[in-house]
């Protein structure tokens, strides 16, 4: 999207049309409100909250000349909602862990101190770390159908047409083997840090 664009916008929101809004909630509140709730597990309601409130910040942003230049307002959009949704998600996870508690049978609830808790965060923050660098030494073709299965959710017959497989039963034999791969790779990562 050029500047001369950005310009025609926001004369327009600047002389009270909005008219360019309507146009954006038509073109792309659908795409991004989908991808929230089936790739973030965003609910319903709070994508739609959280699109409308990133259209208004795009106003706000463009009104003020904040928003110089762009290339895809659909990416623009979508990426501000996939990250507001994110610091919530974020911030729900900092009182939670403020909060924290864990109960065990027969015993009191007891409250995880603050250094116990930076042990268990960096602890998650190697494995993350491992995990990647194993996901990364895998096939293209194992990464593509990992991502399918497990990030996508697509079916196993799109899957074999994606990939190339003969059908849905191949899908699932080399699901299984990348599967396998990728475990000894995590583990071999794992130990592999543990003896550091």
């Amino acid at each position: 999207m050029s500047e001369d664009f950005l310009n025609t916008i926001r004369q327009q929101l600047l002389n009270g049309d909005n008219s360019c809004l309507s146009v954006l909630f038509r073109d792309h509140s659908s795409f991004c409100i989908e991808n929230l709730v089936r790739k973030y597990n965003c609910p319903r309601e709070d994508a739609e909250d959280i699109f409308v409130d990133v259209i208004m910040s795009f106003r706000d942003r463009v009104i003020s000349g904040k928003l110089q230049q762009l290339t895809n307002v659909r990416n623009y959009i979508f990426t501000s909602c996939r990250n507001t949704w994110n610091s919530r998600i974020q911030k729900e996870i900092s009182v939670e862990k403020k909060h924290l508690t864990i109960s065990r049978e027969g015993q009191e609830e007891t409250t995880i101190d603050p250094l116990a808790q930076v042990e268990l965060d960096l602890e998650q923050t190697v494995l993350i770390r491992e995990t990647r660098k194993a996901f990364d030494l895998l096939s293209e073709k194992c990464q593509d159908i990992i991502n399918y299965v497990y990030i996508e959710n697509y079916p196993m017959k799109e899957i074999a047409k994606l990939t190339g497989l003969a059908n849905a039963e191949a899908v699932r034999v080399t699901k299984f083997r990348c599967m396998k791969k990728f475990v000894s790779l995590v583990k071999k990562h794992l130990n592999t840090q543990s003896d550091e």
